[in-house]
């Protein structure tokens, strides 16, 4: 303890230190509480000090100490206000704030001295002594005495047989009270009373009052019950701190303890529960304060101070010439010169002044960090200047510079003196001086005047019609005149496919022009190109219609009963591809696909004709060939097959049993041939790719005689072409035709146009010889085979119609 402790006994006002303790209570020297000298070397107790707390304890059971009127029997803490009684002599023990006394008080009691309440005796005659002046007899003394005794004793026992209730119906309760209060007080039903660290308390109803400096007050109510020990345990709550927030810059802010709001400042002095606590502080325009702060409570005052930071800087914006209008992110803020705080980070700084262009410039604040912009010069804005003429679509140049077609809106730098040219083919150009005011808008409009040039024109049909640049103009025999510029020139009559040209009179020159219209039938031969290529790269020739006998004469060596002859016409244009499908063009379409091989001889190579695809192979890919075109599909599908769509379209197909033939025998000759090499048998030299006597080994039946290199197939387009100029029309490998297989006995003398074969069936023409055969019959042009599944020597070409 830090207080002094300082006691006034019966020799006066002393003051003790810590090296006096432990204190005597009683007679000695030295350190102690000195007493009445009644009994003057006697020490009745100690007062000594434990965790700042002090203590008195007893010091000789035969002396009677008491403690609160309570006999002290063991140690017990002193409090504010104690009070030790030692016969007739009080030591009460106050604590002060500086202080701590022990204050003696020594009582004298007075004897109380009465006559006893019967009447003096009578003296005896001739004692001589006068009444009420001789001693009192012992006898008249002694019932008074015994009254005396009986009434103490009966006192005494009366006392014990109370104590001994007490404290059978006592319950002993400890109350333990954090932190030790400077005054506790337990009221009921009687008083307490202290054995050792307990108190004997009566069962019933009991008010705990305590208090200490810097806590709150306790007042309680607790209830001692009859079922044992008790303990009374309480904490003193502290009293809140007073605080005091000091916000700089003083500005308003939100403030929050804890995540509950307080208020807005300016704040008054708040009462805050003692201990840690988070503060945040929130203010427009600056950045939010978060402080962790420590309440120590116990009804000091405190300051609490919070220093924000600005989220803005001082900005200094000027310009050349002042006076204009700042908008920052497109708000208005004043004009220049201007001091302006702005908020961190990136803005848009955009200056305006009427009369002159405004300028734009991106803006990083970085927060607390004043800027001086440099001076920004505005420059006076364009004048603008609408310029038209008549007529409209005239080129305008200002000072050479193309600036745009009437009508057109110019800008032009203001107080300078500009050059237009206005120019408009067929017309004279005008040139013009202007000058414009900034800010400003003008007109401009300027008349062309025409220049003309002179055309004849013969047409044939006389009676043709002229349109010039879209619009009927008459005859279109004649003399016309024009402007000298592209007119565009048409002549139409029904029938006959229009004719159309661009042409530019000259001024002061004739110009003829004479035009021939097709009919509409020359102008579709015209426009049909004898050859063309797919988008897969595939070349195809035009074949013309026309009317032959298919088959072969009896008579013809090899020739089989499914040759019979028929007179066929085609009455359509088509294309026919000039070789065979490849294995590589396949491939794009279906790159899995495999050919094959034939004894140890692959018939897999890119260049080889593509093998091992059924029909409906064949058709899939010639549909997805026309989709790469955006062509309409030649098959559809029906059920697990395809069939030709009604009407034809002009999409990629197999060619007919009659085009491949036509093809094959007759186109680019004037007779029908019989082998694809000539009309005797065998081949010789280089004919085409059959069996020869390379596949002795591979096929039962080959040319002895002959050689072409090739066991199996060959690339497509290895030997030279027919007449007509198709590759393998002969040899190679067979192919399949788009008709339904059927015999047609007795139909020479009937026309045919355009057959495609039955409409339902199970196998497929196939028509050509190849790789495998050598027999007459065979490699005879005229031969018809059929199929209905894939082979090793049997592929595909392609076909359309040309209209």
């Amino acid at each position: 303890m830090s207080r002094d402790v300082i006691i006034h006994d019966i020799r006066g006002r002393r003051t003790c230190t810590d090296a006096d303790f432990p204190l005597r209570i009683g007679g000695g020297s030295g350190a102690d509480i000195r007493l009445p000298d009644t009994h003057p070397d006697a020490t009745f107790a100690f007062v000594a000090r434990s965790e700042s707390h002090l203590f008195v304890q007893p010091a000789d059971d035969s002396l009677t100490v008491f403690h609160n009127e309570q006999i002290l029997t063991a140690s017990q803490w002193l409090e504010h206000g104690d009070v030790l009684r030692v016969a007739h002599t009080k030591v009460r023990f106050e604590a002060g704030a500086t202080s701590i006394r022990f204050l003696v008080d020594s009582e004298v009691a007075e004897p109380v001295v009465q006559p006893p309440s019967a009447l003096p005796p009578t003296p005896s005659p001739g004692s001589g002594a006068a009444p009420g002046s001789g001693p009192v007899s012992s006898r008249a003394q002694r019932p008074a005495r015994r009254r005396i005794v009986t009434w103490v004793a009966l006192s005494l026992f009366l006392a014990l047989i109370l104590a001994a209730g007490f404290v059978f119906f006592a319950t002993p309760v400890s109350v333990q009270m954090t932190p030790t209060p400077e005054r506790l007080s337990i009221d009921g039903i009687l008083p307490g009373v202290e054995v050792g660290d307990r108190l004997l308390l009566l069962p019933g109803s009991y008010r705990v009052q305590a208090s200490k400096t810097g806590y709150r007050a306790l007042d309680a109510r607790v209830e001692i019950t009859a079922s044992g020990q008790q303990t009374l345990a309480f904490t003193l709550e502290k009293l809140p701190g007073i605080v005091a927030f000091a916000i700089r810059p003083e500005v308003a802010a939100t403030v929050r303890l804890d995540g509950v709001l307080l208020g807005t400042t300016p704040l008054g002095e708040l009462e805050i529960t003692p201990g840690r606590h988070r503060l945040e502080v929130q203010a427009d325009r600056h950045a939010p304060a978060s402080v962790d702060v420590e309440v120590r409570g116990l009804g000091e005052r405190q300051r609490i101070d919070v220093q924000l930071s600005p989220l803005w800087a001082d900005v200094s914006i000027g310009s050349r010439p002042p006076g204009a209008r700042v908008l920052l992110d497109g708000a208005f803020i004043g004009e220049t010169p201007l001091e302006a705080e702005i908020m961190e980070g990136t803005h848009e700084l955009r200056l305006e002044r009427s009369g002159f262009d405004s300028v734009s410039t991106t803006l990083r604040v970085v927060a607390d960090q004043a800027q001086q912009l440099p001076e920004f010069t505005l420059v006076e804005s364009d004048g603008v200047l609408r310029v038209d003429s008549d007529p409209s679509g005239a080129t305008v140049t200002v000072a050479g510079v193309f600036g745009g077609r009437t009508p057109v809106e110019l800008s032009l730098a203001p107080r300078t003196n500009h050059t237009l040219r206005i120019s408009k083919a067929g017309f004279e150009t005008a040139e013009q001086q202007v000058s414009v005011q900034p800010a400003s808008s003008g007109e401009l409009a300027v008349t062309l005047v025409p220049r003309y040039g002179t055309v004849f024109i013969t047409s044939t049909p006389v009676d043709a019609v002229l349109f010039v640049d879209g619009r009927r103009h008459g005859p279109a025999t004649g003399r016309i005149e024009l402007t000298t510029r592209p007119h565009r020139l048409e002549i139409r009559k029904p029938g006959y496919q229009d004719f159309s040209t661009t042409l530019t009179p000259r001024a002061g020159v004739n110009q003829a022009l004479s035009v021939t219209l097709l009919t509409l039938a020359e102008a579709k031969a015209a426009a049909r190109k004898p050859r063309m290529t797919t988008a897969e790269g595939q070349v195809m020739k035009l074949v013309e219609p026309a009317r032959f006998e298919m088959g072969a004469s009896r008579r013809e060596p090899g020739r089989r009963a499914n040759e019979s002859r028929r007179l066929v016409e085609i009455t359509r244009h088509y294309y026919l591809g000039v070789k065979e499908v490849s294995n590589a063009e396949y491939r794009r379409f279906k790159p899995d696909h495999v050919s094959g091989a034939v004894g140890g001889n692959s018939l897999d190579e890119p260049d080889q004709p593509v093998t091992q695809v059924t029909w409906e192979d064949a058709v899939r890919y010639l549909n997805w060939l026309s989709a790469r075109e955006s062509l309409a599909p030649a098959y559809r599908a029906q059920g697990d097959s395809f069939v030709p769509v009604e009407p034809p379209t002009n999409g990629y197909r197999l060619p007919t049993e009659a085009e491949w033939a036509y093809a094959a025998r007759y186109a680019g000759r004037e007779e029908a041939r019989k082998y694809s090499w000539g009309d005797a048998f065998p081949p010789t030299g280089s004919a085409g790719n059959y069996a020869d006597r390379s596949a002795s080994t591979l096929l039962a039946n080959v040319l002895d005689d002959y050689l072409d290199g090739y066991r199996v197939a060959a690339p497509v387009g290895s030997f030279p072409p027919s007449a007509s100029g198709f590759f393998d029309f002969g040899g190679n490998v067979a192919e399949w035709c788009q008709d339904f297989y059927a015999v047609y006995p007795n139909a020479a003398g009937t026309l045919v146009e355009d057959p495609s074969g039955p409409a339902t069936g199970r196998h497929h023409v196939v028509r050509g010889s190849s790789w495998r055969h050598a027999s007459i019959s065979e490699l005879r042009l005229s031969y018809r085979d059929y199929s209905d599944k894939a082979r090793t020597d049997l592929g595909f070409r392609i076909a359309r119609y040309a209209d």
